[in-house]
């Protein structure tokens, strides 16, 4: 899946440079192959046909990774949800685990569970950090005490910084006006009220982000008087 993006983003920019390699890679991008689940559409890790999964990688949330967050791999809503279901009800043994845990209450809420994405970023981030310097370790404490302690994991930092700035508002970052990068609604885990950002800089001009949960779309408001 992140190959796939990869070449339509290198599409996108070959079309506005009038370059002839973009509907080449469009057509790759296309034929990328997936392993599914045939009984229900989900996407799977791997082609379990050719590497049987062990517990733990069948819990390691790679799929949601590509399609959902960070690579957002636009998958069709019923692939989606699929997909999501599966790698969730089967991410037990990953939870607490580096490096895409602090991920996991995101999954949780784009599949529209609050109470289990509130539970999941409770599990796969709050409970790695420690005292009394909030230091963020890189496997959950609570979950594996015989592990040592090594921090801090800034892949966590920035997991949930970004989970929280980009996948819970419920933006698709792009070429256009950032004013329409919020492209869903916006699920808030259970006990949060929303997110909000009050100074972004995008494009070199100040711009405030607010996704309250219940909002049919986040909002980016520019606090400059130019135009997008």
């Amino acid at each position: 899946m992140a190959a796939a993006v990869v070449l339509r983003e290198a599409a996108a920019a070959a079309s506005l440079l009038g370059r002839p390699e973009a509907d080449r890679w469009r057509g790759m991008a296309a034929d990328v192959f997936l392993a599914t689940d045939e009984a229900t559409g989900a996407i799977l890790n791997q082609d379990p046909a050719s590497h049987p999964e062990s517990e733990v990688n069948a819990a390691t949330p790679e799929a949601l990774a590509g399609m959902v967050f960070p690579f957002d791999w636009q998958a069709p809503a019923e692939v989606e949800r699929a997909t999501l279901r599966r790698q969730l009800d089967a991410v037990g043994p990953y939870v607490g685990r580096p490096m895409l845990s602090p991920l996991l209450g995101l999954y949780a809420a784009r599949l529209g569970d609050r109470e289990l994405s509130g539970r999941l970023f409770n599990e796969g981030y709050a409970e790695l950090v420690e005292g009394p310097f909030l230091t963020v370790n890189e496997f959950s404490p609570v979950r594996f005490p015989d592990k040592p302690k090594v921090g801090p994991l800034f892949a966590h930092v920035g997991g949930f910084l970004s989970a929280c700035m980009i996948g819970l508002p419920g933006l698709r970052i792009g070429h256009g006006d950032p004013c329409t990068w919020p492209e869903r609604p916006v699920v808030m885990p259970a006990g949060w009220d929303g997110v909000e950002v009050d100074r972004l800089w995008l494009r070199g001009r100040p711009a405030r982000l607010v996704a309250r949960h219940g909002d049919d779309r986040a909002c980016i408001a520019f606090l400059d008087a130019r135009r997008a």
